[in-house]
C-alpha cells in the first residue's frame, strides 16, 4: 500500500504526518519511510508495536537507485531469494 500525500510545513521543511492507528490497522509487513518526510517519533513508535521499518535517505539518481537495491537485496535474503 502506498500512502497518500499527507505534508505538513514545519519551521525548516514538510513532513508528513502519518495516522498509526491507519497503519497498525492495514497489519503491513514492512513499512518504508523517507528520513526528511517523517517524524523519527512516528518511526520510533512503530517499531514499538513491533513492526518491520525501514527508513531511507536517497539524495539524487545515484542515491535512489543504491536505496532500490539495498531494500531489494534486503527482501531477498529476508524471502531466501535472489532476485525479486
Amino acid at each position: 500500500m502506498i500512502s497518500r500525500p499527507c505534508f505538513e510545513q514545519t519551521q525548516d521543511r514538510r513532513v508528513c504526518q502519518s495516522s498509526i492507528e491507519k497503519i497498525v490497522s492495514l497489519r503491513p509487513d514492512l513499512i518504508i519511510g523517507i528520513k526528511d518526510g517523517n517524524r523519527a517519533e512516528t518511526i520510533h513508535r512503530l517499531d514499538d508495536f513491533g513492526f518491520s521499518t525501514y527508513v531511507i535517505n536517497p539524495r539524487g539518481f545515484d542515491g535512489v537507485i543504491r536505496t532500490i537495491e539495498h531494500i531489494e537485496k534486503s527482501l531477498g535474503e529476508k524471502m531466501g531469494q535472489e532476485e525479486l
